[in-house]
């Protein structure tokens, strides 16, 4: 329903005043399509500062050492001088295309510095400044996929993929016994670690929001591993060389924590966690009668059958959202 025929009902049932009404209206319209431009800036930053990348690299050697110097400070400091203007008129979303483009700015002048003056060192080293001196903008930037994306880099400058690598996969009393042999320990340890650093991110930035949402953007990296790990581990059977491993525990295992998840959602009040665990629950039910029947994908009734599947799955969606919005476990 539109929200002009939500206020009406509303103001017919007594739930809000005629004037109420009309200042909803005007909030909305105001506000309205803030989410579609935020999305739009933010991808036009990315294509700029891209392409401003790919016109210097390309044309690159046919220009002295001094221009190029002097070319690539001009174009920064006139990236910088528009984020400054955007603060002084108070534009908070054309501020967010600056900031990409300034983030992608501090990788390029440091790539082409290094260029030209042939400093020696690796990618470690290169994503460590990038991280480091691009600070001051990913801070001040409400975008999560920036953010999200320096967290990134700073963990590939630091290293930190071996770090957890070794964490997790080189477990000590793992070293000692076949990993094949833990494999659900292995799992759940996996799983719990990513968790517990996504809710100590979580509480980090129940402190730190009003500044920078850093903190929001690390915790739904974490979150993500987690469950990529859980659907890595509960959909991949080929990778075990242990044949005795009881798939089925597995996948109990990835039941009980997306149920988990919904029920923490209910005692939350968070509606739309709620209804994502609800689909990645039925697209992972769906997906492991897809892995155990795959074999049918070589026939005609093969393909009739997984066709049916899916719009049964389908209906089962639709199904579960009408049921999710007529609960009356969440609250209004």
């Amino acid at each position: 329903m539109l929200l002009s025929g939500k206020l009406q009902r509303w103001v017919e049932q007594g739930l809000i005043s005629a004037e109420q009404s009309s200042q909803i209206a005007k909030y909305e319209k105001q506000h309205s399509g803030g989410m579609f431009l935020k999305i739009s800036f933010t991808l036009a930053g990315l294509l700029i500062g891209l392409g401003i990348c790919l016109v210097i690299g390309a044309n690159w050697d046919g220009l002295p050492v001094m221009l190029r110097l002097f070319g690539v400070f001009a174009v920064f400091a006139g990236f910088i001088y528009g984020l400054c203007r955007t603060y002084a008129l108070d534009k908070a979303k054309l501020r967010e295309f600056f900031l990409i483009v300034c983030s992608l700015m501090i990788g390029a002048t440091i790539g082409l510095i290094g260029q030209m003056f042939n400093l020696d060192g690796g990618w470690q080293s290169f994503a460590l400044a990038w991280s480091i001196l691009a600070l001051p903008y990913v801070f001040f930037s409400r975008s999560r996929l920036l953010n999200g994306a320096w967290f990134l880099l700073l963990l590939s400058g630091l290293e930190w993929g071996h770090f957890f690598e070794r964490m997790i996969v080189w477990w000590p009393w793992l070293a000692i016994v076949k990993w094949e042999d833990y494999v659900v320990p292995l799992m759940i340890v996996c799983i719990l670690f990513f968790c517990g650093l996504s809710w100590i991110a979580r509480k980090i930035d129940e402190k730190i929001h009003q500044y920078t949402v850093i903190g929001e953007a690390v915790a739904l990296i974490f979150m993500f591993m987690a469950y990529y790990t859980l659907f890595w581990f509960g959909l991949t059977q080929d990778i075990f060389h242990n044949r005795y491993v009881d798939m089925w525990l597995i996948r109990l295992f990835v039941v009980v924590f997306l149920v988990g998840r919904m029920l923490m959602a209910v005692h939350n009040q968070n509606v739309v966690s709620f209804k994502r665990n609800a689909f990645l629950l039925e697209l992972y039910i769906f997906a492991v009668f897809a892995v155990q029947f795959s074999g049918l994908l070589t026939t005609g009734i093969g393909f009739i059958a997984c066709g049916l599947l899916i719009l049964l799955l389908i209906k089962v969606l639709r199904y579960t959202s009408r049921y999710i919005k007529n609960m009356e476990i969440f609250n209004d």
